[in-house]
């Protein structure tokens, strides 16, 4: 037997709102009752994953100013204040201080960098590793 349409839908040849979600996908289903407003959907948490605070974008601004100063000294010298950037904030076994630290938030940001960088400079290999 096939389905059968509500009487407006059959009507007009339209496929109602029941026929619609049961075409999605399982994955389509489970996200179709969450809005942008609500606290749990998948958009808001993505989107509060992305958003930084004010401290953090001052310290990723004043890494990039640096970078771009190291950048025009040399490529080497760019990358490895970079890298002393992704370390810690204290050096593992010394206990000494790293003052170039930044958060783990921004790591990826200066993995974009580097690569970026690196692109620039056609080494292609290391962007890609990167």
């Amino acid at each position: 037997n096939p389905v059968s349409l509500p009487s407006n839908a059959a009507a007009t040849g339209s496929k109602s709102r029941y026929n619609k979600q049961q075409q999605q996908s399982p994955r389509q289903q489970l996200h179709s009752h969450e809005t942008v407003g609500d606290p749990n959907s998948v958009a808001v948490r993505k989107r509060s994953e992305l958003t930084e605070s004010p401290s953090t974008r001052l310290k990723f601004k004043e890494f990039y100013r640096e970078f771009r100063l190291k950048e025009k000294e040399s490529f080497e010298a760019a990358q490895k204040y970079a890298n002393q950037c992704l370390q810690p904030e204290q050096y593992v076994g010394s206990g000494e201080a790293n003052p170039h630290s930044l958060p783990e938030e921004l790591h990826w940001r200066i993995y974009l960098e580097m690569a970026d960088l690196a692109k620039r400079e056609n080494r292609f290999t290391e962007a890609r590793r990167l």
